[in-house]
Parts: structure tokens; C-alpha cells; sequence
């Protein structure tokens, strides 16, 4: 007992769980405790009343290990309106809470004082919660004795970090407690993606920050005794979540073959394994092979295989982030490249494969032959290099044809690709088409031609092959087991549609060419791939794509000032340096503006709006025009939402006034056109000779190869072949849907097929672009899992962490008669 009180060595837990398991523990072993939270009283409504007492055998066991300092634990379940209550003493709610601390005080005499276990607090009311900390901590403390009081808080990583538990502020609220615990548990929970409950990464953010704000030896590192296991063989009911927690007793009985999730499952013993990063546990159950998304072994362009992270969680992913174009020509009577002409003349310039108008007078002909009369297709292969050179005009036998104009967001903008003028009767013999540059925009280019059957054009994400390896297991009686059927379910990163882009420049191709300048020293830092405007001094910096004929267009600026305490902002509807619209942030006044420049004038659009604007601090812009519809945001905040009559075209960039600035991103797309980033295609092939076979067995009736992930839509008109969507409402994109795109990994799954042993080869399509395929599982259709959990090993790293890293007052784990039984024989002479 007396090594415990040693320092750093604390160890406290609560009495949560009343069962015989939890009690016997704390009957054999609370030598090794310093510290419990007696988990019998509970806030029930917004009156600030508490409830409960403390049963009789939890009471033996009091009387059985006096040493402990017993803290009466007093709990909201997490319910926001009574905590707010208790805050803003609404109807007294304050008063009476205060006084029912005295009360159940005053019923258990050995308590050392009160644990204070107030969660989802008022995040509009910081000011609040630290009075209602002072009110609690002076009231207890003016009693004669019992005058303890602990805190049990939401794990922070900075100041207002996580922005759901801003009411909680660590060195405000710090003076007013003796100790507190730092529930840095549940970083994975039942309603997540599957991971560690408390990644190491996380908890050295937590406790490298907490420690700037409580004094160490106040602080009690929180440490998960339970864990979760995530059925991940199917989509969890509507209300439900994949996850369910259990106790480290249940993930050994999984080991040990003692469950199951059917019945009529096998009962195999799973091997336990180690998470590097989190020094933790976890479990593949039921799962018969596992795959990482980089482990095709066949890859198809433009699919890449990557290495990345989410936050801190790791994954080898397989991605595309643009689709390419996939061309069918059938049965091709004439192909001419762009050089291949029969005349030319005028003004027309000629490069390497190809001509290009650059005056009226540019001519350029072609003459081919057809064998047979009928009707055929004539697709031109053309570039259309930017915006204002993006048409062709044509005369086919004398009929006029025209390639472009394009939309804005065409994707196929800027680079060669095939366009389909229709289809058209020809007659047998000699036929002739000519490229002329009366009707075309200057400077786009021709590059050929054919003349076929038929033509097709699709966008192709590509993909990966991968092989399947399942093998039987042996189940606990010896024998070696294979389900009766399986199902694959893709591990996802989606995402939520993406405007289409009309612009997207990182800087890291060094596009400062293709910019109109004007004042300020720009340049672009090629070794951070960042814009630069290095002038604090200038009155007037502005940097414009070179073409301002765009229509509404939704503009993003990822932007920070450096220098100055002047303004950072994004131009749109610009006819010019001296004919803009400006929003701005202002570091001089903390604002935000909307301004129009006429003539080189300056007018207020909008009366300006707070913002809070530091120095060396990222801000993500953005501004949005539809019509005569204006809205702007900094990051997730929209600061301006009004009708104004803006032009009809114009261009964009960004502006700095009296300060040096970096960009980090300008990308512009398209208000109305959506790319979805959510949808692959999978195919299993399931026998040697087909890769979408139908069985119909029953239950077990599917087809492969399936789409997975597409998300149902009303109101918008889908775009082929570019696998967009319009969307022309005066509401959000989200508002055409009913499905959320959850921000963190997601499943899908497959249609159970029969199981097999042996390897096949399983096919995967990026039908999206930005959809991570991260893992593929491949598992018992009756049911199968992923679980991490938290044993001895990994408690006794946290505690050593928090007493020689932090120098912490020791450890807190939820709960008694969850965690492993071991951690009794680590705490036994620790020290």
C-alpha cells in the first residue's frame, strides 16, 4: 500500500460496474487504489437535484480499505440541459446543486470530498462553467472537513480544442479543483471508424498541452479498461452504431473460441494483435483475409497507390484524383493526324502534330476517302489550351461544324483530347473537311481527325486487382472450418462532392505565368509550393488568372498574413484591376469586408463584419456567386449572405493591401456542377471463368460486379459521361440528399456469395474520384469484426509514461471490473 502513495504512482477508478467480478476486485485489491470515484449520484433533470446512495456492499468495501480517498462522483450522463442549467442556475438549479453537494456530503462522513463528472458542457458559456468551478470549490471548501474537490475532464489538445468541448477550459477552471481526471479514453467509440480507444498520438497531444495549463501533480491521466468491437459484415440498423464495448475478460473469450456472432459460427480461437502505434491490442474476428488498399497487384491507371493520413490514422490507400478519358472508335474509315493537311494557307500556325488558327484567314484542308455511302461519325481530336481559345469551326463538304465553346468546368480543358461533331452522311468517294479560322478562337489547336462507325467516350477512374487468399481455421474441437458463405466489405474514405473545377492551383507547377500581376513582389516559393507576396508596403497587390470571361464560380484562397496589418482577400466578378469585387479580411480592425471597385473607386458592399485575423495563422476563403446571389466564408463561418447585382462574367485572384501574404491554394469551380467522391465497383470472381456471376441459392442470391457507396439525389440532373451532377436549387448540395458522407472511414458491403478456399482475384473501380480504398475484408457472412481493446501491458505503459514523461499525479481508469485483471500485478509493488 504505502509504494502507491509514492509519487506519480496514484491510481484512481471508479465504482461504474456493480458486479461480482468488480466488487471482488475491489475487495482483494484496493492496496493498489489512492483514489475512487463512488459512482452513485446522478443529476436527473435540470432542477440541479441530485440522486442515489451508495449500496451496502460497496460500503463494506469502504470500511475494508480506509486509505482510499473516496470521492462522492455526481454525474449528468452527458445531458447538455442540465448542465446549462446548473450554469446558468436557471429556476435556482445552481443553488440547489450546491446544496446537495453538502447533503450527500453530509450522508457519507468517510468521503474526502466530490468528484465533479459534468460532461457536454456549454460550449456558448466558458464564463459560466469556470464561476460555477469557483462557486463549487469555495463552498466545499469552507466545510470543516471533506473538502476535497476533483473534476473529471473532456481531453483537450489546445485552447478550445475540440471546438465541442469549448466550455472546458483547462487553466481557468484549474485553480478551483484539487485534482482531476483527463478522460482521454474513446478517441475510437461505438459510433466510429474502428481504432484504438486511446492512440498514443493523441494522448501525447492531450498531456504535452495539459501539463502548459494544470500543475502536474493535479492531473490523472485517464486510461481506457474497456474496449470495442465494430461488426463491420453489414450496415448497422438506422439509430445504431457498428460498435459495441465490452471488457477485456470478453475480447479474451473471443481468443479462447468461447463466442460468436451466429449460432451456427464455428467457435475459433482469433489471435490477439499488437497496434504499433497505439501500443494497444486488437482483434480481426472472423475475418479471413485482410487487405490494404496498396496491395493490388495489379494496378490500373489513373488509380494510385498512396500513403497518407487521416488526422494521425495511417492508411496505404489506393485513389485517383482525376478520371481520364476512355475513347471507342469502331470500324475507322479515315484518320489524319493535324499535319497531314492537303493545303493550307492563311493565318494559320502549325506545331508538332498540330495547326491552329491565328487569324480570319487561316485555312487549313483535308481530303479522304469513303468507300461506301452511309452515315458515319466524325470525331476531331483538338486542345483547347485555355478559355478564350477553346472553338473550332469546320466544313464538312461545305456544311459548317463547330467544336466548343466548353462549359467553364469542362474537365478535358487543356489538354488534347477527342470531340464528337455527330453523325453525318457521307457519299462514296472523296470526301473533304477543312479547319478555317473564321468562327474559331485563335490559338486553339487541331490535332487530327477520324472518320468512323461509331464513338464512345467514358471517364475511367481505374483501379486495382487484388488477390483473395482465405484458408480454412481450426476451430476449437480440432476440426478445420470454411463458412458456408462470405462477404467482402471495402474499407472508405468518401467524401462530399466537390465543386467542379474550372481552376485548382497548389503552386506546385509554378502556374505564375498564367496570372495578370500587378504591384507587391510576387513569386512562387518552390520549396513550401506557396504564392508570395512579399511587400508589407504596397497599397495595391493583386494577382488575376489571366482571363476574365467566367461565369458564377464558387472561389477558395487558403491564405495567412505574414507581415503588415493590412488585408488579405479573394477578387471576383474582376473586369479588371480597377472594376472588382473584393472580400477581405482585415487584420488592422479584426473584420471582415465586402467592397466593389468602379473606375479605380472604392464602395462599401456590405457593412463589415467581425472576425478575429492573427498573423502566421492559415485561413481558408471562400466566395461564392450565383446570379445575384452572394455569399462569403472564412473556413467553416459564413460571414456574408446577400442579394447583390454582380455582373455576369468576370475573373478572380487575390488582393493585398498593406501586407505580405502566402497562398497555399486558389481553386475555382464551377457553383452549380458537382463532382460526387463517394462510389467504387466491385467485382469478385468467384469462378475461373466469370467475374460477375449470378447465383441463386436463396439468401445467397447476388450479382458482381455492383456499384457500392452511390448516394440517392432529387433535384439535380446527372451529367454523363463525366459522372457529375447539376444541381440548379437555391439551397446547399446537402439539401439534395438524405444520406450523411460521414468524415471519417466508412463500409461497404457486399452481397454474400459462397465461400471458398484458394485464391481469386477481386477487381475494384474508383467510379469517383477522391474515394480512398484503404482496406478490403473479407469475412464469415454470419458475422465479423474488428476490435481494439486495452490490456496490462498497455495500461502499465501509460502509467510509466505519466509519472516520467509528465510527472503526473498517476493514472485514472474507467472502470473497475473492466480492464484486465494483470494491471493488479503491475501496480503490485510499483514504484
Amino acid at each position: 500500500m504505502s509504494n502507491m502513495r509514492q509519487e506519480g504512482r496514484g491510481c484512481m477508478t471508479w465504482s461504474f460496474l456493480k458486479t461480482v467480478r468488480a466488487r471482488q476486485e475491489w475487495w482483494d485489491y484496493g492496496d493498489r487504489l489512492t483514489h475512487m470515484g463512488l459512482f452513485d449520484f446522478l443529476v436527473p433533470d435540470n432542477t440541479g437535484r441530485i440522486t442515489g446512495t451508495i449500496p451496502a456492499a460497496d460500503l463494506e468495501r469502504v470500511h475494508r480499505w480506509p486509505h482510499i480517498t473516496y470521492l462522492l462522483t455526481v454525474r449528468n450522463d452527458g445531458i447538455l440541459s442540465r448542465f446549462k442549467a446548473i450554469v446558468d442556475n436557471t429556476g435556482g438549479a445552481q443553488d440547489l446543486f450546491i446544496s446537495e453537494l453538502h447533503r450527500i456530503l453530509d450522508m457519507y462522513p468517510f468521503a474526502a470530498g466530490v468528484d465533479i463528472d459534468l460532461e457536454v458542457g456549454p460550449n456558448d458559456n466558458p464564463d459560466g462553467v469556470v464561476a460555477l468551478a469557483k462557486r463549487i470549490y469555495e463552498s466545499v471548501k469552507g466545510r470543516p472537513a471533506q473538502r476535497y474537490v476533483h473534476w473529471d475532464l473532456p481531453p483537450m489538445t489546445g485552447d478550445g480544442i475540440p471546438w465541442w468541448e469549448r466550455w472546458c477550459d483547462y487553466r481557468r477552471m484549474e485553480p478551483y479543483f484539487d485534482s482531476c481526471a483527463i478522460m482521454s479514453y474513446a478517441f475510437s467509440w461505438a459510433g466510429s471508424a474502428p481504432g484504438p480507444i486511446s492512440p498514443m498520438w493523441w494522448m501525447e497531444y492531450i498531456y504535452d498541452y495539459a501539463v502548459t495549463r494544470i500543475p502536474r501533480e493535479k492531473i490523472f491521466l485517464g486510461i481506457p479498461g474497456f474496449g470495442f468491437n465494430w461488426r463491420i459484415d453489414r450496415k448497422p440498423a438506422p439509430g445504431s452504431y457498428r460498435g459495441s464495448s465490452g471488457t477485456f475478460l470478453g475480447f479474451l473469450g473471443w481468443q479462447q473460441g468461447e463466442f460468436t456472432f451466429h449460432a451456427e459460427q464455428a467457435r475459433i480461437p482469433f489471435a490477439g494483435c499488437h497496434d504499433h502505434g497505439s501500443m494497444s491490442p486488437h482483434l480481426m474476428l472472423h475475418i479471413y483475409d485482410c487487405l490494404e488498399g496498396q496491395d493490388a497487384c495489379d494496378l490500373h491507371p489513373p488509380a494510385q497507390r498512396v500513403s497518407g493520413e487521416v488526422g494521425y490514422a495511417r492508411r496505404n490507400y489506393l485513389v485517383t484524383y482525376e478520371k481520364t478519358p476512355v475513347y471507342g472508335f469502331q470500324s475507322i474509315l479515315a484518320d489524319r493526324d493535324g499535319l497531314s493537311f492537303d493545303t493550307i494557307s492563311g493565318d494559320m500556325d502549325a506545331g508538332v502534330g498540330w495547326v491552329s488558327p491565328s487569324g480570319t484567314s487561316g485555312r487549313a484542308l483535308y481530303r479522304f476517302e469513303v468507300q461506301t455511302a452511309g452515315e458515319y461519325v466524325l470525331a476531331v481530336r483538338m486542345n483547347a489550351r485555355w478559355w478564350s481559345s477553346q472553338v473550332l469551326r469546320f466544313r464538312l463538304n461545305g456544311k459548317v461544324l463547330q467544336a466548343g465553346p466548353f462549359p467553364d468546368w469542362y474537365p478535358l480543358h487543356r489538354r488534347v483530347h477527342w470531340v464528337s461533331l455527330g453523325r453525318h452522311s457521307l457519299p462514296a468517294g472523296l470526301n473533304s473537311l477543312e479547319v478555317r479560322g473564321d468562327g474559331s478562337q485563335f490559338g486553339t489547336q487541331f490535332w487530327g481527325f477520324r472518320v468512323c462507325k461509331s464513338f464512345s467516350l467514358k471517364m475511367d477512374g481505374g483501379g486495382g486487382t487484388y488477390t483473395l487468399m482465405p484458408r480454412k481455421f481450426k476451430e476449437i474441437g480440432g476440426s478445420w472450418v470454411l463458412p458456408a458463405d462470405f462477404i467482402l466489405t471495402p474499407e472508405l474514405l468518401r467524401h462530399a462532392p466537390d465543386h467542379a473545377w474550372v481552376w485548382y492551383d497548389d503552386f506546385r507547377d509554378n502556374t505564375i505565368a498564367f496570372y495578370n500581376l500587378r504591384g507587391g513582389v510576387w513569386s512562387v516559393d518552390t520549396t513550401r509550393w506557396l504564392l508570395v507576396q512579399a511587400s508589407q508596403a504596397g497599397g495595391d497587390a493583386q494577382a488575376h488568372l489571366s482571363h476574365y470571361g467566367f461565369g458564377d464560380l464558387n472561389i477558395r484562397a487558403r491564405m495567412r498574413m505574414t507581415a503588415g496589418s493590412g488585408t488579405m482577400g479573394i477578387v471576383f466578378k474582376a473586369q479588371g484591376v480597377n472594376d472588382l469585387y473584393l472580400f477581405l479580411l482585415r487584420l488592422s480592425t479584426q473584420t471582415a469586408e465586402l467592397w466593389r471597385r468602379s473606375g479605380g473607386t472604392w464602395f462599401k458592399a456590405a457593412a463589415d463584419v467581425h472576425k478575429g485575423v492573427s498573423l502566421n495563422t492559415w485561413y481558408s476563403l471562400r466566395v461564392r456567386s450565383r446570379g445575384s446571389e452572394l455569399n462569403c466564408w472564412v473556413d467553416e463561418g459564413r460571414l456574408f449572405n446577400l442579394t447583390v447585382n454582380l455582373p455576369a462574367e468576370g475573373g478572380f485572384g487575390i488582393r493585398t493591401s498593406g501586407a505580405a501574404i502566402e497562398c497555399s491554394l486558389l481553386d475555382a469551380g464551377s457553383p452549380y456542377t458537382y463532382v460526387p467522391q463517394e462510389a467504387v465497383e466491385v467485382s469478385v470472381k468467384l469462378d475461373q471463368y466469370n467475374t460477375g456471376v449470378s447465383y441463386n441459392s436463396g439468401a445467397r442470391a447476388n450479382v458482381l460486379p455492383a456499384t457500392f457507396g452511390r448516394i440517392q439525389r432529387s433535384g439535380v440532373t446527372w451529367l454523363e459521361p463525366w459522372g457529375y451532377f447539376e444541381y440548379l436549387g437555391t439551397g446547399e448540395e446537402a439539401d439534395t440528399r438524405t444520406e450523411e458522407i460521414p468524415l471519417d472511414f466508412d463500409f461497404v458491403h457486399t452481397a454474400m456469395f459462397p465461400a471458398f478456399e484458394g485464391d481469386r482475384p477481386v477487381r475494384i473501380n474508383l467510379s469517383d474520384r477522391g474515394v480512398w480504398v484503404t482496406n478490403l475484408y473479407l469475412g464469415d457472412a454470419r458475422g465479423f469484426s474488428l476490435a481494439h481493446y486495452s490490456d496490462a501491458e498497455h495500461f502499465d505503459m501509460l502509467a510509466n509514461l505519466a509519472k516520467h514523461r509528465w510527472g503526473l499525479n498517476g493514472v485514472a481508469w474507467w472502470a473497475l471490473g473492466l480492464q484486465d485483471p494483470l494491471i493488479f500485478k503491475y501496480r503490485e509493488g510499483a514504484g
